[in-house]
């Protein structure tokens, strides 16, 4: 009987090491999840990225031969807008009310 009395001790002496193992276990492993899932985050800066992708200079460049002409345009037709109201304001004072319409 004090055989089996001295193994029952051993077999809760064991549960509970067990116990404490897994416990440490418990607390240990996610913490060491956590610091790996840190080393694994990064960041990409898309807007970098597409700056330097030769398609984005290749768009770049053609779009400013496109707007180029465009631009003078705007400006002869920005001026000859300016001329013409510089002109109206000045013969406003002279014009017909009918003419000023």
């Amino acid at each position: 009987m004090k055989m089996m009395h001295g193994a029952g001790r051993i077999l809760k002496m064991s549960r509970r090491m067990i116990t404490t193992v897994i416990l440490g276990v418990i607390l240990v492993f996610p913490s060491t999840f956590a610091a790996q899932g840190a080393e694994k985050i990064g960041v990409v800066d898309f807007s970098k990225i597409i700056q330097q992708m030769p398609e984005t200079k290749k768009a770049e460049t053609t779009l400013q031969a496109t707007a180029a002409p465009l631009q003078k345009e705007l400006d002869r037709l920005k001026q000859d807008f300016e001329k013409s109201l510089a002109a109206y304001k000045q013969q406003a004072p002279t014009m017909t009310k009918a003419a000023r319409e």
